[in-house]
């Protein structure tokens, strides 16, 4: 990668300025001309801190250190390393002190920038290096030097672009960004208005921050006081949706049931091109995920990912990656990495919501999505919560059923459920320890340009919501108590068995004496009957009739008999169901053949 032009300028513009010796080469012969010096000097060290300041401070919020090489800085703090004492009270001692002064404070902000450019870049990396501690040393307290609101300044820029990079909705997230936007007003209150470009730009970052975060709040809406007066931060919802809106974009990310339908289908009829944009097709799936719930317009979206994943991670470590540094750096590397996990996740989520899912084809896609994290580096936690929900209601569906459970069967369900919680748990560690952006947008993308500012802004990603932390702790309780209750339960599973079978066998008890008092009462009124037959009827009714009635009367016991059986029969007896069914049928087939007669 070649150098920025940030760090490029200000190592170039210190070395033509201030080259060795260049105190001593200024004209100290009289005191006027020892005067003149004085001052040429002062104003060239005053243009200078500007000047750093501002090509640091564009470094940081262009993320021009995520596409070229940051190497000015450490020659810089090379060249800053001399220590000039102030020997007397003489014109040129007082340059030589404020020179001085200057290299510390040139050395401090190097650090500071340097510092950033570390940290924010491993967050794309995630080389997995943990450190007990990862901290710069001062040389002194703010304001202690002419630089050193400059410094304080570049410091708060840093911090405000670090913010984006641990973005939570905690309340003392929320509280550190309203303090550091008030901090920065009133930095910018007391510099001259060179360094309003860099304030501007910095106070979009923290409001678009803020704004995001007032809709997680209550009502929807961040309300604060600062010297008393009240203020209200909140997203007006009947913003209309723009493509270099990042606010517009981000709310209609989160509702896609906002976006028309002439839109979706325009985003759809970019499927087949080979420049199709990465956000289209995050929003694509979003869409179907949230409103549409279509499995096979996800799938679909999801292999064009895949293909144009594939083709991105073949085309990075060839030339390519020289020579379009926008299209092939570590941001886009991260990118092409959390799009394919979000992609997968998606599909994940709306599956484990069908009722047609089963638990066998669940384990099987959890496995994918293990797979898919290894190979990416990025272990999101959302997956393994919803399998760690569905096992939940596939176990407790099982527990509800009035049979018999398989001991074992529910001890590898359990076992399962377990190391879904594990995954999970580990995986918020994870994410709290890292705090990614989970779908992090292309470079070009996040870079946001402005025709009042001669510098792009970088955001990381517009489209993510901000992580609670306590909430997910929260959960994690709770699933571990639940996990606990399902462990009492299945370990005491058999006796729940016992007691099934003690009913059934009671049920079955019930069924056989409800048969036999059937079939008593039957042959019992049959008889009746048939005494009631030949022996109430005069010698008018013949033998025929008679028997013509008995015939009857046995067909209507029959029905009847095939009826009750049914009534208190086990739907499992398919043999016998089939005997009484056809009896019952052909009984009341010939008992209608009599009566119509």
């Amino acid at each position: 990668m070649a150098e920025s032009g940030y760090t490029q300028d200000v190592l170039q513009e210190f070395r033509s300025k201030f080259p060795a010796g260049w105190v001593d080469e200024l004209d100290w012969s009289t005191p006027e001309k020892a005067e003149e010096s004085l001052q040429s000097g002062v104003c060239s060290i005053l243009v200078f801190r500007r000047s750093l300041f501002l090509n640091y401070a564009k470094l940081v919020l262009s993320g021009d250190h995520f596409i070229n090489e940051v190497s000015g800085l450490d020659e810089l703090s090379k060249l800053t390393e001399e220590d000039i004492p102030m020997l007397d009270d003489s014109a040129r001692s007082k340059l030589q002190g404020k020179f001085s002064a200057m290299l510390n404070d040139i050395q401090e902000s190097v650090k500071l920038v340097k510092y950033h450019c570390d940290t924010v870049n491993a967050r794309y990396r995630l080389d997995g290096h943990k450190f007990s501690l990862n901290a710069i040393s001062r040389f002194r307290g703010a304001g202690e030097s002419p630089l050193g609101g400059l410094v304080d300044l570049l410091d708060m820029v840093c911090e405000a672009c670090w913010m984006e990079y641990c973005f939570s909705n905690d309340d003392a997230y929320v509280r550190r960004i309203l303090i550091l936007k008030q901090q920065i007003l009133f930095a910018g209150s007391q510099i001259r208005d060179y360094v309003s470009v860099v304030i501007e730009a910095v106070l979009e970052k923290l409001d678009f921050l803020l704004l995001k975060l007032s809709h997680f709040s209550v009502d929807k809406k961040i309300v604060y006081r600062y010297n008393f007066v009240p203020e209200i931060i909140s997203i007006d919802p009947s913003i209309a949706f723009e493509d270099q809106n990042l606010v517009s974009l981000f709310l209609y990310f989160l509702d896609p049931s906002r976006i028309g339908p002439s839109k979706i289908d325009e985003w759809q009829s970019q499927f087949l091109k080979p420049d199709v944009c990465m956000w289209h097709l995050a929003f694509l799936m979003r869409y179907y995920a949230q409103k549409t719930r279509s499995l096979p317009l996800v799938d679909k979206v999801l292999e064009l990912a895949e293909k144009h994943y594939l083709e991105y991670v073949q085309k990075r470590t060839g030339p390519e990656r020289a020579q379009y540094p926008e299209s092939y750096n570590v941001v886009n590397d991260y990118a092409g990495r959390s799009f394919r996990n979000y992609m997968y996740n998606s599909r994940f989520s709306i599956l484990c919501s069908s009722d047609t899912y089963t638990y066998e084809q669940m384990k099987m896609d959890i496995d994918k999505i293990r797979s898919v994290q290894n190979e990416t580096f990025i272990f999101n936690y959302h997956p393994y919560q919803k399998a760690v929900e569905y096992t939940f209601r596939y176990i407790e569906s099982k527990l509800s059923e009035k049979k018999e459970v398989e001991y074992l069967e529910l001890r590898s369900i359990l076992a399962f459920l377990r190391k879904c919680y594990d995954d999970f748990k580990t995986n918020v560690k994870w994410c709290e320890s890292y705090q990614p952006y989970l779908m992090q947008m292309r470079f070009r993308f996040c870079r946001k340009g402005s025709s009042d500012r001669d510098f792009p802004v970088f955001y990381p990603s517009s489209f993510c919501r901000p992580l609670n932390f306590q909430r997910l702790e929260d959960q994690i309780a709770e699933y571990r108590e639940r996990i606990s209750h399902l462990e009492y339960h299945i370990a005491h599973i058999e006796e729940r068995n016992d007691l099934i079978r003690t009913h059934q066998k009671i049920v079955e008890i019930e069924r056989n004496n409800m048969k036999v008092m059937g079939l008593f009462a039957s042959v019992t009124t049959f008889f009746v009957g048939l005494l009631s037959i030949f022996i109430g009827n005069g010698g008018e009714v013949s033998i025929f009739d008679k028997m013509e009635y008995v015939i009857a009367l046995a067909l209507i016991l029959v029905v009847f008999i095939s009826l009750g059986y049914f009534v208190v029969s086990n739907i499992k007896e398919f043999w016998k169901r089939l005997v009484f069914s056809f009896a019952l049928v052909a009984a009341s087939v010939v008992l209608y053949c009599l009566l119509a007669n």
